[in-house]
């Protein structure tokens, strides 16, 4: 057993991140590790997310957080630590300086491209400080690559896809798959789902476009897109403009969300979001059976690429390549896509698998 430190945000707010992270301490949890979980956000103070209200109470939260940690740490043999991105890598960083003036045992998981895009002088130092005996943990193969390039790095880097720390939070077995879609053969046309933040960043405006553009040329398609509100305007914007083409809805949890996977046969991921790494929804559909065309952002690419129907493309050319897709999808007949769905779910389930194994070695080896 293992005493680990885990220092991350918690929901609420909810976000993939956040998600990510407190799966990760349940899991370090059920490995029989004595994990003490400090949440790096204020989730009382969640009602202020998003805002300059959030942002400003985030830093004085992490301001007495610091001070916090450094009485905390002293017992602790290892530290876990979610790297932030932007100005919380301040509070990463007097982290850092504690566990090193303390020699205690240090991960850094990376969830985000925010400073493997472009490079950071305080990711700089706080990699540096970190020392060649931290371990850091990433999500695919090229962010490995991208970081250990950019930032000269010596220590050991350790690719886990987010697939594994999910792998026991969802159903993903082959066995269910056709009574989840015994309705599967009575759609009247392609339904194309959309989940994420309403916003310019996660791309749902692009979304719209693309939608209605299949819809103008006579194609039978449905959109239908889910998630929760972040910038008023930009939704107003939204419904003004597109409303007659795509149905907006709200956020979906739990069985809402399943459902929502279920009743829809492509999803469309066209985020601008350059922090983006290895986000949840690519994983959540997937592991439903449903074909993904996203744009090329950080590891997206690189998962997409392993299975068959799934596609990225750059922001310029998702337009085009997208309709392309859409007319192709709808092109097929059900027989086709119960075929590409339970191929899909087959094969994510042994990529999960595999992942699956890789992480429970590493915790073991804590």
């Amino acid at each position: 057993m293992k005493r680990i430190f885990f220092l991350g945000p918690k929901p609420p707010p909810v976000s993939g991140y956040a998600n990510i992270v407190n799966i990760l301490a349940t899991r370090l949890l059920a490995f029989g590790n004595k994990v003490e979980y400090v949440s790096t956000v204020p989730t009382y103070l969640n009602a202020l997310y998003p805002g300059r209200l959030w942002v400003l109470a985030r830093m004085f939260y992490l301001l007495g957080l610091i001070v916090f940690v450094a009485f905390k740490i002293i017992p602790k043999s290892l530290i876990y630590l979610n790297l932030n991105g932007g100005m919380g890598q301040f509070f990463d960083l007097g982290v850092v300086v504690f566990a090193r003036l303390l020699r205690r045992e240090l991960i850094i998981h990376h969830n985000s491209y925010s400073y493997i895009n472009s490079r950071s002088k305080l990711s700089g130092w706080i990699f540096q400080l970190a020392g060649d005996a931290s371990v850091h943990i990433v999500n695919c193969d090229c962010m490995a690559k991208a970081l250990v390039d950019r930032y000269a790095l010596n220590s050991s880097v350790v690719v886990i896809s987010n697939a594994a720390i999910l792998s026991k939070s969802r159903e993903s077995s082959t066995s269910k798959f056709v009574s989840r879609f015994a309705g599967f053969s009575q759609r009247k046309s392609l339904v194309v789902g959309f989940m994420g933040y309403y916003n310019k960043e996660k791309g749902v405006d692009l979304f719209a476009e693309v939608i209605k553009a299949a819809k103008v040329n006579g194609l039978a398609i449905s959109g239908v897109a889910v998630g929760p509100v972040r910038e008023e305007l930009f939704y107003e914007e939204l419904m003004e403009n597109f409303s007659e083409f795509v149905e907006f809805c709200g956020p979906r949890y739990g069985k809402e969300k399943d459902a929502f996977f279920d009743s829809i046969d492509l999803l469309m991921f066209p985020s601008r979001y350059k922090s983006e790494a290895e986000p949840l929804i690519i994983h959540d559909a997937l592991a439903k059976g449903v074909p993904v065309v996203a744009t090329e952002l950080g590891c997206v690419g690189e998962i997409l690429s392993q299975f068959e129907g799934c596609h990225t493309f750059k922001e310029v050319e998702f337009h085009k390549h997208a309709i392309g897709v859409i007319v192709a999808k709808s092109n097929q007949s059900d027989a086709e896509k119960m075929r590409e769905r339970k191929i899909l779910v087959s094969a994510y389930s042994k990529l999960a698998n595999k992942q699956t194994e890789k992480f429970e070695n590493f915790i073991a080896s804590l």
